[in-house]
């Protein structure tokens, strides 16, 4: 069988991408920012040539993404959890890059404990939309875990129909990437939501219930101080708050 020479010249087009992926990670960037990352994958997706996939481009610049911001070498500490849980773990690890050191937790609870003590950066979870007492979105609700929200998803969206297959939940505030939907949640116990959003003139709907507390997936991007949840109060959703927020492309 003939073996390449080791000195046989790669392809052109495969030397062209080395020096433009040697020139790109030279521009080393600070802490890993999900907003600004999914707003690049948008341009990205949004500029495409034809022939390239969305989830090619997605795969390859996280892992991109993770090299530059230094989250790949240091092993960025995640948390993860839930009812198929190596589902949400494959989705950490094309989040976040082979190196992000994972750490299964027995329950949501655990993961949110870790975020806000600081022991890890993120926690992976299931897309929050699901009904009824085992649902983990009310958690979110609770004074403890008032720091934490939704950042991103772990893909990008088109519409309010589609959902991602995990939330990536962690500490701060929300940075919007450009387009983006937001999650509301509040007390709901005389279901008025769909009237509420209505009312202020919002897009959105519900997407779950648990107990006395509804879960809003609204169009826009919703500040912490967004005047339009005073009107939203004032119409009978009792506590609403900005809990997350979604890229779409």
């Amino acid at each position: 069988m003939n073996q390449p020479s080791e000195l046989e010249t790669p392809p052109k087009a495969d030397l062209v991408l080395l020096e433009a992926l040697a020139q790109r990670l030279s521009q080393r960037e600070g802490e890993l920012d999900l907003a600004a990352q999914a707003s690049l994958l948008r341009r990205l997706i949004l500029g495409k040539p034809e022939g390239v996939k969305d989830d090619t481009i997605v795969r390859f610049w996280r892992l991109l993404m993770a090299e530059m911001s230094g989250a790949d070498q240091d092993g960025l500490s995640i948390a993860v959890a839930g009812p198929q849980p190596v589902k949400v773990w494959d989705q950490a690890r094309a989040m976040f890059g082979p190196k992000a050191n994972l750490n299964l937790k027995p329950d949501v609870r655990a993961c949110l404990d870790a975020v806000l003590d600081g022991a890890v950066r993120y926690a992976v979870l299931d897309w929050p939309d699901g009904n009824g007492a085992g649902s983990w979105w009310p958690m979110l609700a609770e004074s403890r875990f008032s720091r934490l929200r939704i950042q991103s998803g772990s893909s990008l969206v088109t519409s309010l129909s589609e959902r991602p297959e995990a939330a990536i939940v962690g500490r701060g505030g929300l940075g919007p990437s450009g387009v983006d939907d937001s999650l509301l949640v509040a007390l709901d116990e005389r279901h008025v939501a769909e009237r509420a959003l209505q009312q202020a003139g919002v897009e959105g709907e519900v997407r779950a219930r648990a107990r006395a507390f509804v879960l809003l997936r609204v169009q826009g991007h919703f500040a912490e101080d967004d005047p339009r949840l005073g009107f939203l109060a004032r119409n009978g959703l009792d506590g609403v708050r900005v809990t997350g927020t979604l890229p779409v492309v």
